[in-house]
């Protein structure tokens, strides 16, 4: 879980003000090694992605660019990106919430399995109510990797509650590795709460398929396309290099922003 809300805070007070490490443990009310340890190792940091509107050509710029203008938070839309695995979903997860902490949005990133696990021992210990705000009560809230792991019923009433919340009063960003058909399978076959989680995730979303396009001629982008007719309204399809290649035949990854 990265609490990006105060690692802004911590980079603000050093790079806008000028503080020194001590002056921060001061103002924060922290360890000074700790903010040390904060401002010079960076893996702390919430990952990047490579994929910013500003590197990629001007026609591609064009289609991703609004989600950077972080224009769905206010109106609390969803961003849902779907995909297989080592496309660069968390990357770009985490670049939004990123760009959003730097512009005063408080963002609290965690896996779908954490938020489970957490909500689960907090209502064992009769703390339910206290700790679903910490996952209501963010500007934005990164779910990241919904459906990597098989969730049981209690995992998907948890789950459930917090989206419930959050609908129309603030916005999430979720990353997922199964098309939206084949979400009943991630709450445990219950297909009645996978539709009325989709409901109000779906009710004011973009949602962001990622396809891989190998050079080897078994993916094209026609087959891409196909795919993404069948699981959306409004397609655009654009291309980008793979965020990260496990060698062998160059990837291509392509990005469809769907309208639903």
């Amino acid at each position: 879980m990265i609490d990006y809300d105060l690692y802004c805070k911590i980079n603000h007070l050093s790079q806008n003000d000028g503080l020194t490490a001590q002056q921060i443990a001061r103002e924060l009310a922290m360890d000074v090694r700790t903010i040390r340890k904060w401002l010079t190792e960076t893996q702390f940091k919430p990952r990047q992605s490579t994929v910013r509107p500003s590197n990629l050509d001007p026609f591609k710029k064009d289609i991703v660019q609004h989600l950077f203008r972080l224009q769905f938070v206010k109106p609390s839309a969803n961003v849902i990106f779907l995909g297989g695995v080592v496309l660069g979903k968390t990357h770009l997860a985490s670049a939004l919430g990123y760009d959003a902490c730097l512009k005063g949005y408080t963002v609290l990133f965690a896996t779908a399995i954490d938020v489970i696990n957490t909500l689960s021992a907090a209502q064992a210990a009769g703390r339910m109510k206290q700790e679903l705000k910490k996952y209501t009560r963010p500007s934005l809230l990164i779910l990241d990797e919904l459906g990597f792991l098989p969730i049981d019923k209690t995992g998907a009433d948890l789950l459930f509650q917090v989206i419930s919340q959050r609908y129309e009063q603030g916005p999430i960003v979720i990353t997922s590795n199964r098309a939206f058909k084949n979400w009943p399978e991630i709450f445990n076959n219950d297909s009645t709460l996978t539709s009325a989680i989709l409901d109000r995730l779906l009710h004011h979303a973009e949602t962001i398929l990622i396809l891989s396009i190998t050079d080897n001629g078994k993916g094209t982008a026609a087959n891409a396309a196909r795919i993404v007719e069948n699981d959306f309204d409004l397609a655009l399809l654009f291309e980008i290099p793979t965020l990260m290649n496990r060698g062998g035949a160059v990837d291509r990854t392509h990005f469809t922003n769907g309208g639903l």
